[in-house]
């Protein structure tokens, strides 16, 4: 495998845009509309999303790439959003076609690194299998115990 990064089609540096999130990180009440987003956004509806409330705090805090990323406690405390609240919202955003990208690094955007974007599809995936073996079982659980659809 190789170590060589390869960029996302249409990619644009971002570095200085990453830059500007941390005038937001100073004023957690602050929404500017105007948030440098990746260009996948042209979805009218990621945009719409993005532009509301709370949607656009959140995003103003997030930067791209993981060398970026940002702590779920550090990410409460600048949205001032409790945990379960800013999880739901971080999993509508990534469900309206913005990809936030979450691990142990904390939560940031979507780089131009396309190896990273594979590894988050792969892990997605992984996600998803599990949850359905896990509900396999359970399946095969309820047709022992003669459990039918109510």
């Amino acid at each position: 495998m190789s170590d060589k990064k390869e960029a996302l089609p249409g990619a644009t540096d971002r570095a200085s845009a990453n830059h500007s999130f941390d005038i937001e990180r100073d004023n957690p009440q602050a929404c500017n509309t105007s948030i440098p987003h990746d260009s996948d956004l042209s979805n009218p509806q990621s945009q719409a999303i993005v532009e509301r409330e709370p949607y656009c705090r959140i995003m103003s805090a997030l930067g791209h790439g993981r060398q970026n990323a940002i702590h779920r406690n550090d990410l409460m405390r600048i949205t001032g959003l409790p945990d379960r609240m800013l999880r739901r919202h971080i999993k509508e955003l990534n469900r309206s076609g913005t990809v936030i990208l979450s691990g142990d690094f904390g939560y940031c955007l979507l780089d131009d690194d396309l190896s990273e974007l594979r590894k988050y599809i792969r892990k997605e995936e992984h996600r998803a299998r599990s949850i359905f073996y896990t509900l396999k079982a359970a399946r095969q659980l309820e047709a022992e115990l003669g459990v039918g659809d109510d």
